[in-house]
C-alpha cells in the first residue's frame, strides 16, 4: 500500500496561502515597475536591454514560487503537445500582422504601433528578438505556471488573464493591453486543454517571434 505524502510534503506557498499572496503582489509589482521603466527607456538603449532581462528574470523568480507542470497529461499526443500550440501561435501572428497593416493606415493608431515595434526597427534585433522570447517563456511560467496554480481552480483562466493585461498596462500603449488581452485568452485556454504550461510557452513565443519580425518591415 503507498503512503501518501504529507501536508509537509507540498510547496511552502501551497501551504501558506497568506505567504503566497505577498510573494506574488512583489513580482507583480516588480514586473510592472520594470515593465513601466523598460518601455519608458530609448529603443536600442543598454538600459533598455538591462531592464528587459530584469523583468524576465522576475518573472522566472515568480514562475519558481512553486512547481509547476511543463509537459501535458501523458495521454496527450506529441502533435498536441508540439505542433497545435504552435499553430495557435502562427494563426494568431497572422491575424495580428493583417490587423497592424490596417492599423498603420490610420494616423493615431500608426503612431502607437510605431512606438511599439520601434524597439525592434531601432534596436539591435537579434538581441531584442531573444530577449522577447525569454520574456514570452518567463511571463507563462509565472502567469499561466505558478499563478495559474496558486489560484482557485474555478477563477484561474479569467484571474490569470485579468491580472495579465493589467500588467501590461504599465507599458503605456493600449495596444499591447489588447494584443495581452487577446494573448492571454488563447494562452490560458490552451493551458486548461493541455494541463501544462509548455502549450502556452510555445503559442506565446511563436506569436512573439512572429509579431517582431513581420511587423516593422510592412508597416515602415
Amino acid at each position: 500500500m503507498t503512503e501518501r505524502p504529507g501536508p509537509a510534503a507540498r510547496p511552502l506557498f501551497l501551504r501558506r496561502p497568506a505567504l503566497a499572496q505577498l510573494a506574488v503582489l512583489v513580482v507583480l509589482a516588480g514586473g510592472v515597475g520594470l515593465l513601466h521603466l523598460s518601455f519608458a527607456s530609448p529603443p536600442g538603449s543598454t538600459r533598455f536591454y538591462g531592464l528587459s532581462l530584469a523583468l524576465a528574470a522576475v518573472w522566472l523568480i515568480g514562475g519558481l514560487l512553486v512547481p509547476v507542470d511543463l509537459w501535458p497529461v501523458p495521454r496527450r499526443s506529441r502533435a498536441r503537445t508540439f505542433v497545435a500550440p504552435v499553430m495557435a501561435g502562427l494563426l494568431l501572428a497572422v491575424i495580428f500582422v493583417i490587423g497592424a497593416i490596417l492599423v498603420d493606415r490610420l494616423p493615431v493608431l500608426g503612431d502607437g504601433l510605431s512606438g511599439v515595434f520601434g524597439y525592434a526597427a531601432r534596436g539591435l534585433l537579434p538581441l531584442v528578438l531573444l530577449i522577447t522570447v525569454i520574456n514570452a517563456v518567463a511571463e507563462e511560467l509565472f502567469f499561466r505556471g505558478a499563478l495559474w496554480r496558486l489560484t482557485r481552480p474555478g477563477h484561474r483562466y479569467a484571474v490569470t488573464t485579468l491580472l495579465y493585461v493589467l500588467a501590461t498596462i504599465a507599458t503605456g500603449h493600449p495596444l499591447l493591453v489588447f494584443a495581452a488581452a487577446v494573448l492571454g485568452l488563447v494562452t490560458g485556454r490552451l493551458r486548461q486543454v493541455t494541463g501544462g504550461v509548455l502549450a502556452p510557452i510555445l503559442a506565446h513565443s511563436t506569436w512573439s517571434v512572429i509579431m517582431l519580425l513581420a511587423v516593422p518591415p510592412l508597416t515602415t
